[in-house]
């Protein structure tokens, strides 16, 4: 939690998630399937890291559900979109 925290693993790189923590994932729960990916909890994408000492981590050692277990697990680092002027102004439109 304490690297989630300090940003160890990186910043999500969309504008709209306001440098979002990433945190680190598997695509794969089988060793030597895939190298580590980084998932931003805000727009739920995948990213490859950009650090060669994350990239040679091998996915499996975090598996598909780590990102999910752990903001069950810990409330306090839940994240969501704050609601933007565009959202309000398209839900006005459609209404």
């Amino acid at each position: 939690m304490e690297k989630y925290k300090q940003g160890v693993f990186g910043k999500c790189p969309r504008v709209i998630c306001e440098s979002q923590h990433l945190l680190p994932m598997g695509q794969h729960d089988v060793p030597g399937c895939s190298n580590v990916k980084l998932y931003c909890a805000k727009c739920e994408d995948i990213y490859n890291p950009k650090s060669s000492r994350h990239n040679s981590i091998d996915g499996a050692y975090f598996g598909t559900s780590f990102h999910n277990i752990l903001f069950q697990v810990s409330d306090r680092c839940c994240t969501s979109f704050p609601e933007t002027h565009t959202d309000h102004e398209l839900r006005y439109i459609q209404h």
